[in-house]
């Protein structure tokens, strides 16, 4: 998965609790040099304190810091093409070819974000 460089402002690994009845993608509660942060899960929840990695996002809820949690990075890839289809995936999902021609899906993490926000004042 890509995540646009425009989003990332650091890797980090945080202290992180799970939320008893958090929305899905929502992995919980983060702490990262003492302040909190929300961190953004796409894969398995785990409920317990966990030590986290993820991608701090850079301004993309306002006063929120946002974390996604990743499980390893890999590299930065230029890509050559993007493009919305039309199926059952996240519409925050897009898929994305690099120019040397892997197909990779690409992550709007303001659609993601967004989303997520707009849920809770529905």
């Amino acid at each position: 998965m890509v995540v646009p460089l425009s989003n990332v402002d650091q890797l980090i690994e945080y202290s992180r609790v799970a939320l008893p009845v958090a929305r899905e993608h929502v992995g919980g509660l983060g702490l990262y040099q003492g302040a909190l942060l929300l961190s953004l899960s796409l894969g398995s929840q785990e409920s317990a304190l966990v030590a986290t990695k993820g991608v701090l996002l850079r301004g993309v809820a306002g006063p929120l810091s946002c974390a996604l949690e990743v499980e390893r990075t890999l590299s930065f890839v230029e890509l050559s093409s993007t493009a919305a289809r039309a199926s059952t995936r996240e519409p925050w999902l897009s898929d994305a070819t690099t120019s040397d021609g892997r197909d990779l899906l690409r992550l709007n993490v303001e659609s993601l974000v967004s989303a997520l926000i707009s849920q809770g004042n529905a």
